[in-house]
């Protein structure tokens, strides 16, 4: 939806619903996802640049004053306030585990899921249940029922989703016909909201622990995007 400039104002809004999946990324090369060539419905999910919803909102506002003269107008006149209203679904996450377990060609060994991945109120500092998911492995020799593949799927966890404003401020100063001054004050991620990246992957704390114990399972420890950025600028158009 966009609405057309009227009495300075002009805004609008887009919605995307959408899925993009399939067995491999970046013009077939799954990389590290592709747990066996000769199998790739195996390693079918989620695109990691799936997003299910995404909403986009967009403004312009010329505040009222600009037919003031003298001072009145230099102070009040000319104003404008711009926008970016960003609300998106986060990016799926692919559990994986140590490459020598299996010893994989890629590099890519995912675990069995033993139990129920999703928690009730995920939060930072656990996103998903690492106790869902078991070892796979070849280097226990106790264990020969380890040495396969996991059932684990790609992009089964969607990491934080985004909610962000961007925000910015003109001041316009003619001079003539030919001439014109902006003066700028830009914030991106106005109100300093946190855009989180995926979650730490599961650990073992030895090389014969089964189910993942490492301190920092599932737990998210970086950003995605920087935090609120503010700047300044002077613009002369001629």
């Amino acid at each position: 939806m966009d609405k057309r400039a009227a009495r300075g104002l002009t805004f609008g809004l887009a919605y995307t619903y959408s899925k993009s999946h399939g067995d491999g990324e970046n013009g077939g090369q799954e990389a590290a996802s592709l747990q066996d060539p000769r199998d790739r419905r195996g390693s079918r999910g989620l695109f990691s640049f799936d997003q299910t919803h995404r909403t986009t909102g967009n403004f312009v506002w010329e505040l009222p004053g600009a037919k003031l003269k003298g001072p009145a107008g230099a102070v009040i006149g000319v104003w404008q306030m711009n926008g970016i209203i960003t609300v998106t679904s986060g990016f799926p996450f692919t559990v994986t585990q140590g490459a020598g377990d299996l010893s994989l060609p890629n590099g890519s060994v995912r675990p069995d899921v033993v139990g129920t991945v999703e928690l009730d109120n995920p939060n930072r500092r656990l996103w998903f249940n690492p106790a869902a998911y078991q070892r796979v492995t070849c280097q226990v020799a106790t264990r020969p029922d380890l040495c396969h593949l996991g059932s684990g799927g790609v992009g089964q966890i969607r990491g934080p989703g985004q909610r962000n404003v961007d925000y910015s401020l003109f001041k316009n100063f003619s001079f003539k016909e030919r001439y014109n001054l902006q003066f700028r004050w830009e914030a991106f991620d106005l109100f300093n909201t946190p855009f989180f990246n995926n979650p730490n992957n599961i650990s073992f704390t030895n090389a014969t622990q089964i189910t993942p114990n490492g301190t920092r399972d599932g737990e998210i420890r970086s950003l995605r995007n920087p935090m609120r950025r503010m700047q300044f600028g002077l613009k002369f158009r001629f």
